[in-house]
């Protein structure tokens, strides 16, 4: 059986919330992008219809390719992993893309907006409050790699590092929801 959701249900509920968004031109992926408290992050919502799955992704969350100490960052992400029911850190050790995730299996039932909510903002959330600690353990005590400028900068849209990437034209200004 054929679950009931799709990429254009998942368009509806960001709607709900007056969220900015665009889709792919295949429309199989929405991407967006949000403000933290401590960051400016992308984000994507992706609709596997193979997998029968919906996926949160903040894609390049952080990239250690420059970071030499890489062994306390990773030991963080495999805590925060075991920390988080449905929040998952992954590393791609090709690239040094760090991303968080959150997948949501819908084989044969219904994504509520409920829950749809619920997972994004858990995913901006998580990744927001843990982005301090990920820095410091990345560049040491002020958080930021030398010849950079601190935390919560915008630089250059393309750059891999989250804090300074300004989101998808009108993201949206992530509020901690009671959850």
């Amino acid at each position: 059986m054929a679950t009931l959701v799709t990429i254009d249900t998942l368009a509806r509920y960001l709607d709900r919330d007056e969220w900015r968004y665009d889709m792919d031109p295949e429309g199989s992926c929405i991407r967006t992008g949000f403000r933290g408290d401590n960051a400016t992050y992308r984000a994507m919502i992706l609709f596997d219809s193979e997998k029968q799955r919906v996926r949160f992704i903040v894609p390049n969350y952080l990239n250690l390719v420059k970071v030499r100490e890489k062994g306390k960052v990773l030991e963080r992400l495999m805590e925060l992993n075991m920390q988080y029911i449905l929040l998952k850190f992954g590393f791609d050790p090709a690239d040094g893309e760090v991303r968080a995730e959150i997948d949501v299996p819908v084989n044969d039932t219904d994504l509520s907006y409920e829950g749809f909510r619920r997972c994004l903002y858990c995913l901006l959330t998580a990744a927001d409050e843990e982005y301090p600690e990920m820095t410091r353990l990345m560049w040491g005590k002020d958080g930021k790699p030398p010849g950079k400028k601190p935390l919560g900068g915008f630089g250059e849209i393309g750059d891999s590092d989250p804090g300074e990437d300004a989101p998808p034209d009108g993201g949206k200004s992530i509020r901690k929801p009671r959850i």
